[in-house]
């Protein structure tokens, strides 16, 4: 019975004990990441706490007191470099941080809610300048939290998820202008650090903004939008977006416009593990529709399939890395370093593949049929020592340094249409090349030396 009444003592405290325990690794997580904030500019100007035996509630209020330390931590993730100028605009912000996890270990996921709580000293004594009516209503949608991240991620695992809370905002500015913002529908999830994850899918239900006032309008429209992305290094991934609709729409302008793109879809990927490096895209839309005013065109099954191999590894990272960190085109230090490393990597040479360049059909005024195209082509680089003497001494001399391989099918009506906006000289014709209701040009450019159809361009 004693060792009974031992073991159902063990049980009690470890119960009781497990919670503190739980509670006391968390918080040491949590003191560890705020440190690193603070470190990267970022200093905790409030924090409140509401403890129970499950669950722990925090709220911490950060300010940017370092914004030149928080930007260049933010471009450590970026593709491109956030400028300078920005940094005067972020300093003084507030964000506010809100927590909650449970005290019995990986139990429960941690909790996490970002938004902004106020704009920068400079950001709005500049509103203030401008219109202390929009200040006003930028400063409510603020306080109630109109822009917030929600974010559920596991410690153990480093699963995340999560969603932006749904925007349904209007602003008013001078001049009876009015500009408004709805977003619905808006999730992602993931796998590794939230700022560099190895893994993200994101998805928006239906994205709208709209600019107007009493002659004008503009509007953006964007439905069912998705994507996915999986690095395995910055320069190593694959990444994948579609898209139901988008829309542009203007009107009381000087030409109104009406833009609209159905079932786009679009892929790429960047792989340096092998001994060269390689890229590809590749982009789809079932229609785009473009009318303005006297135009009104419209493009079906429009594809789009590229890409680019055997690339110097050692000299494609180098200028990968520089272009990153081209804050602004006229660093002209950043500049000359770029373009050596573009010199390097053009001397050693590449291929360009283009698999599929087509369209279906490009109707006119609605009724108007043309037909499609179809191009596949391959674009040999040759390797060059030279390279960068010859294209400074004249860009002609790297002609014999390419060798292209391309075939193209048109349709006639197309062909008649766009020979008849630009003729064709009198001595091409002899080149041209009929099959069925087709025109086909097989095109080679070798050595300086061009062939149509297997006869020599004289």
């Amino acid at each position: 019975m004693k060792k009974i009444f031992a073991l159902l003592a063990v049980v009690v405290s470890i119960f009781i004990l497990l919670p503190l325990l739980g509670n006391q690794f968390m918080q040491e997580q949590i003191d560890e990441r705020v440190k690193d904030l603070e470190s990267k500019g970022l200093y905790v100007a409030d924090e409140q706490i509401v403890n129970s035996y499950f669950t722990t509630s925090k709220h911490y209020s950060f300010v940017l007191k370092d914004a030149e330390a928080f930007v260049s931590l933010l471009n450590q993730y970026a593709d491109r470099q956030i400028p300078p100028y920005v940094n005067a605009a972020l300093e003084g912000a507030m964000m506010g941080v809100d927590l909650s996890y449970g005290n019995f270990p990986f139990t429960k996921a941690l909790s996490v809610e970002i938004y902004p709580i106020s704009l920068s000293q400079t950001m709005q004594e500049g509103l203030k300048r401008e219109s202390l009516s929009l200040y006003e209503q930028i400063e409510k949608a603020l306080a109630k939290k109109a822009l917030l991240y929600h974010i559920d991620y596991e410690l153990g695992s480093q699963n995340f998820s999560g969603y932006v809370r749904d925007i349904s905002e209007r602003f008013t500015l001078e001049a009876s202008s009015e500009v408004s913002l709805a977003l619905s529908g808006a999730s992602f999830e993931g796998h590794g650090r939230l700022l560099a994850p190895d893994a993200l899918r994101n998805s928006i239900d239906k994205l709208s903004f709209v600019m107007q006032n009493d002659a004008q309008q503009v509007e953006l429209d964007i439905e069912k939008f998705k994507s996915s992305n999986n690095y395995d290094s910055k320069n190593t991934y694959v990444s994948s977006a579609e898209c139901q609709k988008v829309a542009l729409i203007t009107s009381g302008l000087d030409k109104n416009i009406h833009i609209l793109a159905q079932s786009l879809q679009a892929n790429a990927s960047s792989n340096t593990q092998g001994e060269y490096a390689q890229l590809s895209s590749k982009t789809s839309l079932k229609t785009l529709a473009i009318n303005l005013q006297e135009t009104d065109l419209k493009i079906e099954e429009f594809n789009l399939d590229i890409g680019v191999d055997k690339l110097d590894k050692l000299s494609f990272l180098e200028a990968s890395k520089l272009l990153s960190k081209l804050s602004k085109m006229d660093d002209v230090v950043a500049m000359q370093a770029f373009e050596k490393s573009l010199h390097s990597l053009f001397s050693k040479g590449f291929e360009i593949n283009i698999a599929d360049f087509s369209l279906s059909d490009v109707r006119l005024r609605k009724s108007e049929h043309l037909g499609g195209m179809k191009l596949k082509s391959h674009i040999t680089l040759k390797e060059d020592p030279d390279f960068k003497q010859k294209l400074q001494i004249s860009p002609l001399l790297l002609t014999q340094n390419v060798d292209i391989h391309s075939k193209l099918r048109i349709s006639e009506a197309m062909f008649f249409k766009l020979n008849a906006s630009k003729p064709l000289p009198a001595q091409m014709q002899e080149y041209i090349k009929q099959d069925g209701s087709d025109y086909v040009f097989d095109m080679d450019y070798v050595a300086g030396a061009v062939t149509i159809n297997d006869k020599v361009v004289r």
